[in-house]
């Protein structure tokens, strides 16, 4: 779902309970219609400017795994295909993308995908790094 609908959807609440109001307020208090009707365009008005301010809270974000997607590690143990890398102090079980040969202990890899909790990840460079 687009951020934009996921947006809209989030403010429907908020505009039923003011159009509820409003109309209270017509129905019971006197408020003449014209201003019931402002009021609640004015609420509209409020979400569809603070849509550019929020819109991005209403993004999906990736989680677990694919999160990781891009970022450097440290190869903990030989991924032959499979063995386990560490990003700081997370230990993540990984499999070499290429697995032509094994990548050996130390060195630095990068993450390009995931299946399921299992990190794809491909050589980054030669050099080793103290995991």
């Amino acid at each position: 779902m687009s951020p934009p609908v996921r947006y809209a959807l989030f403010q429907l609440p908020g505009i039923a309970g003011v159009a509820a109001l409003a109309f209270g307020l017509w129905e019971w208090a006197g408020l003449p219609g014209q201003t019931a009707l402002v009021i609640v365009a004015a609420w509209i008005a409020k979400d569809i400017i603070l849509y550019r301010f929020l819109g991005r809270a209403h993004e999906p974000t990736p989680a677990g795994a694919a999160a990781l997607v891009g970022r450097r590690g440290v190869v903990r143990r030989r991924l032959d295909p499979r063995g386990t890398i560490v990003f700081g102090v997370e230990l993540w079980r990984a499999e070499a993308q290429r697995r032509e040969r094994p990548i050996e202990v130390g060195a630095a890899v990068r993450v390009v995908g995931a299946r399921g909790m299992v990190l794809i990840v491909s050589d980054d460079d030669e050099t080793r790094l103290t995991p």
